[in-house]
């Protein structure tokens, strides 16, 4: 007996069944019957219910790598900014109220600083070095958590603060000024107002709260809130600016910091008051 075995000429394997075809006898008392195997295809079902998660499957990995993408451009994408150094003429005494700036009596010294703009909008930082008995410092304007940063390099400390919206233009309006600047049209002139900021305690346990760019210019040192020290009406101007007169009073600063951000020369004063 011989068996055989027909190819599918599909080429599925299916279910094989055995056929007995009986063969010529050699004899007519002897017959011999060979099983030949047939292979018979069998139709297969295709499941929709799996084509379907796969394709579900597919959509949200699709939807998760753009919303990935979108968030690592926002946390760690670069931003437009500008480099460059500000210059700006300023008067080394504070005023009287009533006092001119321009006349002749008037001691201008310089005040020269580099400052990163984002042309974004979001942040403006300064670094300015130790110069007339202030401290070399890095001035961080966040104006989306609407705060400003101060590091104290002389005593590594930060101090954190409400953004001066008054006294702090718009990142935009700092980067035409100094466009200006540049080109030589314009020479910034002003006059120092001083704030006298008293320490907050305790420290501010986790500097990340405060936003990415405060956080990585604060990091790893002690930082501590700022808030106002009133002064009497009589030492204010109209518009409620303190313009202190130079006395022994500025020599109790614990930190004292001077910068340039577009409108006018800011000293800010801190102290550490029990």
């Amino acid at each position: 007996m011989g068996k055989i075995t027909l190819a599918n000429p599909s080429g599925q394997k299916d279910p094989i069944k055995d056929v007995k075809i009986p063969m010529k006898p050699a004899d007519d008392d002897d017959v011999e019957t060979a099983t030949v195997a047939v292979t018979q295809p069998m139709p297969r079902r295709r499941n929709g219910c799996t084509s379907c998660i796969m394709a579900l499957i597919c959509m949200l990995l699709v939807i998760g790598g753009i919303a990935g993408g979108l968030f690592l451009y926002r946390h760690f994408g670069r931003h437009r900014k500008f480099v460059g150094r500000c210059g700006v003429r300023y008067n080394s005494h504070y005023y009287n109220r009533g006092q001119d700036p321009t006349t002749p009596r008037a001691q201008w010294a310089m005040l020269e600083e580099d400052v990163e703009v984002d042309l974004d909008g979001e942040y403006e930082r300064i670094e300015v070095p130790d110069f007339d008995k202030c401290n070399h410092a890095t001035v961080l304007h966040d104006f989306r958590r609407q705060l400003t940063a101060f590091k104290d390099w002389d005593h590594m400390r930060c101090f954190v603060m409400a953004l001066n919206e008054s006294a702090v233009p718009p990142p935009r309006s700092l980067f035409d000024l100094l466009m200006r600047v540049k080109d030589g049209s314009f020479m910034p002139q002003a006059y120092v107002n001083r704030e006298v900021m008293r320490v907050v305690q305790p420290p501010i346990a986790d500097t990340a709260q405060l936003g990415q760019y405060i956080h990585a210019v604060c990091r790893g040192v002690d930082t501590y809130r700022l808030t106002s020290i009133r002064k009497n009406d009589e030492d204010l101007r109209p518009e409620g600016h303190y313009l202190a007169k130079r006395d022994t009073s500025e020599e109790e600063c614990d930190s004292k910091i001077r910068f340039f951000s577009g409108k006018e020369v800011s000293e800010v004063c801190i102290k550490f008051v029990e």
